[in-house]
């Protein structure tokens, strides 16, 4: 088997996975998507950035929210809303409130959404309703992300099979499959681990764009910017414009992040105790398993016990393929604690947030440091015995989460573990309503996707098997010489760590 035709059922696999994930998820199941969608529609009436506290969710948007289900927790927040159960039972609308609630996610970062806000304009002028607007932006971030890591993995031995892993994680479907930063904001996380190792221009171009995309890339700027002191010129130009954003901030809201949890301010005695309180066991598992796998802003879980099993089985492998690699090593650990740090930080601050009914970072904030992991693994000396393995668990993993979590879910049949009982009644009996409340359509597109998966799997782990470990450039400037005075700088940093970098 080719690897074209590799490539080929690469590509339809993504694109099927695409218009399947933005076919099956119902309007504002993403996360926060009312909100982030809300920001966009913002910037076309306002005619001016955000203020957290001050804008708030547009009419449109509310009155689209008023109409549609919404799971349980979502509930929580706005009580007028109705859930699906709610929905399907025909309970009554309650009287919903004067006017439209404050946007708390006002205090994002500007860049993905004055990249939206002309497309949702255009689309709205066109007469196109907001439900069939919200598809297509997702269509558009889900597909650009996978675009932007299919040139990421091109620096990986395996590179179809390490893409079909990221593309088959679910997170990273909820997460850049939804509107908001998030589908951005990943791939330039992973991208700039690359860059910034490399020491190249590019990585501090990244870091500017990355800070005025998603304030988690403050955790990384005094990292970066010590990998990067040599290319000062660049971290200079890149920085002015993210200094105005976070300047913003300061004046505005006495924080650089903006976020309600830093608003009125923490004394570091409170953080300390609530560092020591805070069950950190918990923390850490609802953290990093719900990164892996979390069912939209439904919060549906996967069993804990088969999550602990593939976590063990990404690290157990990303290990093995940086072992003989120091300088990888060194800084994968500096850069992925750096980060974890900042996620420590940010539970601890959510346990101070809601009394400690909250012990954990949102979930999504740590799904890039997997898929960092998951390219770091299929990048290294790792056999292709544990390769292929990866690629058959995460391939399961891929057709399960629709046939056995999402599509009951949504359909209301749901009603218990996904064992062989349940399984053979929601799609016995119980098939005639998923069929109504799914569509045929979407289950049809269910059904070629889940084929497609398993045959795209079959050919990269053959090609895995066959050791294909050719390095496929889709970069040109990867290959491109480096100038002189980056050459000189790469030398006298090789000499500094003993590794050899700017070369693949």
């Amino acid at each position: 088997m080719s690897n074209t035709f590799t490539k080929l059922l690469l590509f339809g696999f993504a694109a099927s996975t695409a218009l399947l994930w933005v076919a099956l998820i119902p309007l504002w199941d993403g996360f926060d998507e009312a909100q982030h969608y809300s920001y966009v529609q913002a910037l076309r009436i306002d005619r001016t950035l955000p203020v957290f506290g001050q804008t708030r969710m547009t009419p449109e948007v509310w009155e689209s929210l008023l109409r549609s289900p919404v799971s349980p927790a979502v509930k929580i927040n706005y009580p007028v809303l109705r859930t699906f159960s709610e929905v399907r039972a025909n309970l009554p609308w309650e009287e919903p409130p004067h006017g439209e609630p404050v946007n708390y996610e006002a205090h994002q970062a500007p860049l993905v959404y004055l990249g939206l806000a002309p497309l949702e304009s255009a689309l709205g002028k066109m007469g196109v309703s907001i439900g069939w607007r919200l598809r297509v932006l997702r269509f558009c971030l889900l597909i650009g992300a996978m675009g932007v890591f299919w040139n990421v993995v091109a620096l990986s031995p395996h590179r179809n099979a390490a893409f079909f892993m990221i593309v088959t994680t679910e997170m990273f479907l909820a997460s850049c499959g939804h509107v908001a930063n998030d589908g951005i904001a990943v791939p330039i996380f992973v991208w700039l681990f690359f860059e910034s190792e490399r020491r190249s221009r590019a990585a501090a171009v990244l870091l500017g764009a990355g800070l005025l995309v998603k304030a988690y890339f403050l955790a990384f700027v005094p990292l970066v910017v010590w990998r990067l002191r040599r290319q000062w010129r660049w971290l200079f130009a890149a920085g002015i414009l993210p200094a105005f954003w976070y300047g913003r901030n300061l004046l505005l809201y006495g924080n650089l992040s903006g976020m309600q949890e830093q608003l009125a301010g923490i004394p570091t005695g409170e953080l300390l105790r609530a560092g020591l309180q805070l069950p950190w066991t918990r923390s850490l598992g609802e953290t990093f398993r719900g990164a892996l796998w979390l069912g939209n802003n439904s919060f549906l879980q996967w069993s804990v016990w088969q999550v602990n099993v593939f976590m063990t089985a990404v690290l157990a492998v990303a290990c093995v393929a940086v072992r003989r690699n120091g300088a990888r090593r060194k800084w994968l650990l500096m850069y992925a604690g750096c980060y974890a740090a900042a996620l420590a930080f940010a539970a601890v601050q959510t346990f101070i947030f809601t009394n400690g009914d909250g012990v954990a970072a949102s979930p999504w904030y740590a799904t890039p440091l997997w898929l960092l992991l998951i390219l770091a693994a299929f990048s290294g000396d790792a056999r292709s015995w544990g390769l292929s393995a990866l690629v058959a668990i995460w391939c399961y993993w891929f057709v399960a989460t629709f046939w056995f979590r999402l599509i009951p879910w949504y359909a209301g049949v749901m009603d218990g573990p996904a064992n062989l009982s349940n399984l053979a009644r929601w799609y016995g009996s119980s098939f005639g309503q998923i069929r109504h409340e799914i569509g045929d359509g979407v289950l049809m597109l269910a059904l070629w996707t889940s084929l497609l998966a398993i045959a795209t799997a079959g050919a990269v782990g053959r090609g895995l098997w066959k050791g294909q470990r050719k390095i496929e450039v889709g970069m040109n400037w990867r290959l491109t010489p480096l100038g002189a005075d980056e050459c000189g700088s790469a030398v006298r940093d090789n000499k500094m760590d003993g590794s050899v970098h700017g070369q693949e």
